[in-house]
Formats: structure tokens, sequence, C-alpha cells
């Protein structure tokens, strides 16, 4: 009970230092755009972005390849961010012993939710930059599409995970909900 408490309080500090990390990731990523979109040379953000994936040297073009990756990475921080909130009242409820409550359940749904779009998000991102990515450097592409595909991977199988404990959740909610009738 002890080592439990323990490390849903370490769980708990967890989720807020990553929802901590993502809020500044955000501020800076919605800066650069800013800074990107009002200033008339192209942005520290938009070199990095070409140089990471080698697009065509016009500033229209890497302003568009910027605006799509700040787009998919605003909504990546988004659904970490919403995840570690649903998992922090996962948490609190856990503390207090509630485990097959409709809370939970909910909870669980927003977190599956939120991690499907991440997932999409990774997805789309892959489909949008590869070809531009592909048709510069085949070492480039090479690197891209391996590492996205074993971070697609990992994030799928966290995925099947999350619904796996929803299911029990739910069957578990469900069985508690017969045995109170039954009583």
């Amino acid at each position: 009970m002890k080592t439990q408490k323990y490390l849903l309080n370490t769980a708990n500090i967890f989720t807020w230092l990553i929802q901590f990390g993502t809020i500044i990731a955000m501020i800076q990523v919605i800066y650069w755009s800013v800074r990107m979109f009002l200033a008339n040379d192209i942005s520290m953000y938009s070199k990095f972005f070409v140089l990471s994936y080698t697009v065509s040297p016009s500033m229209a073009g890497q302003r568009v390849l910027s605006f799509i990756v700040i787009i998919f990475r605003l909504l990546l921080l988004s659904a970490i961010f919403i995840i570690m909130l649903n998992l922090r009242k996962m948490i609190k409820n856990i503390k207090t012993r509630q485990y097959f409550v409709i809370a939970n359940l909910k909870t669980l749904k927003s977190m599956l939710i939120a991690g499907s779009v991440a997932v999409l998000t990774q997805i789309v991102q892959v489909v949008a930059l590869y070809p531009w990515v592909a048709a510069i450097s085949s070492y480039a592409s090479a690197t891209t599409r391996n590492h996205e595909f074993v971070t697609w991977l990992v994030e799928v199988v966290f995925l099947v995970a999350l619904f796996i404990v929803y299911s029990v959740f739910a069957s578990g909610l469900k069985i508690q909900k017969e045995n109170n009738e039954i009583i």
C-alpha cells in the first residue's frame, strides 16, 4: 500500500512536469510561428525545419512547410497535455480507492481520443512531409521514415493497451452495477 501511494504520488508529479513542459513548448511554437509570419525574413524556426527536412529554398515553400509542422506540433502537444490532465484525474480517483466508477471510464475515453489524435497527427505529418524529404535526400528520408515508423508503432501499442484498460474498466463497471442491483 505504501509503495502504491509512493508510485501514484510520483506519477502525479510526473504528469505536472510533462504538462508544464508542454505549455512551454506550445508557447515556444506560437512565438516562433508569429515571428516567422510577421518578420520579413525566414525565422530560426523555419530554418530549423528547412534544414531538418531539406525542402525547397523558396521562402513561400519554407513558410508553408513550417506552418504545417507548427499545426501538427500544436495538435500533438495538446493531445499530450490532455492525456496528462486525465491521467492525473485517474490517479486522484485511484488514491481515493474509486476504481470502477464512471469518472474513470470517461477519463480513459478522453485519453483514448487524445491518443488517437496524436497517432493520426504523426501519420499525417509523415505522409505530408515525406514526399518533400524523399525528393531531396534519400538518407534523410530513410532516417525520418524509420524514426517515424518506430515512434508510430510505440504510439499504436500505447493506444491498444489503453483500449484494453478502457475495456476492462467498462466491464468492471458493468459487473459492479449488476452486483449492486442483485443486493
